[in-house]
């Protein structure tokens, strides 16, 4: 009996043992990715001024060394990292000499105001590599992702796209009359009249609208200029269209705020023809921020979007290129 107990404690610390050696290899290899292993690029990552590294995947193989680049689009702009990761990736795309041309593939609502300056201005860095820039449409390009993909020496759309949505909106919710109804007071102490004026506790004043509409305007009138200049078209006719109004795919064509329709398959031969590389091997960039603060940070971002399903499905009050008619699907990720 003694026997059979000493080898099955003798078996049980084996696996044991086994478990935890298994936790510590995988422990390790997840490190040496994160942190040691050598980008694909290691020379161009050191001229992107960021804490990110750049890899590139294969979506066409070639024995030839000329390089498409596909930098991907998703989502609302502004969401954690994304802002972040387009720069890294346009600026590693400019500096690489084996990139002869990129494709902006869009699938977006718009997103906010500040951070579409911010990619747009990287944008116009790139352009200045002289190398094609191809906005390809791909589902959704609405607002903020029509600002962005305005610059692109060519925009293709799949025949299903929706875009358009030229436009600022400002958005922010107002509880003070279900607060009135339970009887529940905000009290507030501030410094001038309008500090609050975009608080859920109390409605908009007249003045507070009016500075929101100046606000409104001003950056209605700097999304209007960049369209008209990345088209190359007069900012009447743009504001024209600019009405916030969505269009399909063919319609925008026919107001040439698109230039052809298509799939991926033809932004990637269009891009070839543009970057003079017809054996060029088609490549999917991936920036990754490999700071620890900001792995912990995506995972508590993750763990407050799980236990928090209502607040995920709303968007923060503010200023924004969007049609919020399309943003469900990408709060809702």
């Amino acid at each position: 009996m003694d026997e059979q107990n000493e080898k099955r404690e003798e078996g049980t610390s084996f696996l044991q043992y086994a478990i935890w050696a298994g936790i510590v290899l995988v422990g390790f290899f997840i490190l040496k990715n994160l942190f040691f292993s050598a980008p694909r690029n290691q020379d161009i990552n050191r001229m992107v001024p960021t804490d990110m590294k750049v890899r590139m995947q294969p979506i066409v193989k070639s024995t030839s060394t000329d390089k498409v680049a596909v930098i991907s689009v998703y989502g609302i702009i502004g969401m954690p990292g994304l802002t972040e990761k387009l720069t890294a990736e346009l600026r590693s795309a400019s500096q690489d000499p084996e990139v002869k041309a990129v494709i902006l593939r869009v699938d977006s609502p718009g997103g906010g105001v500040h951070d579409t300056d911010l990619i747009h201005r990287e944008i116009l860095k790139y352009k200045s590599s002289k190398k094609p820039l191809i906005a390809f449409f791909n589902g959704v390009a609405a607002s903020a992702a029509y600002y962005i993909s305005a610059p692109a020496d060519k925009i293709m759309a799949t025949p299903a796209t929706v875009t358009g949505s030229i436009g600022v909106i400002a958005q922010f919710p107002n509880y003070s009359g279900l607060m009135d109804k339970l009887g529940v007071k905000m009290h507030t102490i501030k410094s001038g009249a309008q500090k609050d004026m975009m608080s859920p506790y109390r409605p908009l004043d007249p003045e507070g609208e009016k500075i929101l509409q100046a606000w409104i305007n001003e950056s209605y009138d700097e999304f209007v200029r960049v369209v008209a200049t990345g088209r190359k078209m007069e900012v009447e006719t743009i504001r024209q269209l600019a009405d916030g109004r969505i269009y399909t795919a063919r319609q925008a064509q026919k107001n040439h705020l698109v230039d052809s329709l298509g799939y991926f398959e033809d932004a990637v031969d269009l891009a070839k023809k543009l970057g003079n590389c017809p054996n060029a091997a088609v490549m999917e960039m991936n920036a990754f921020d490999m700071r620890m603060g900001s792995i912990f940070e995506r995972m508590r971002s993750d763990f407050l979007k799980a236990s928090n399903p209502i607040g995920r499905m709303i968007l923060p009050a503010g200023i924004y290129y969007i049609a919020p008619e399309f943003s469900q699907k990408y709060l809702d990720r």
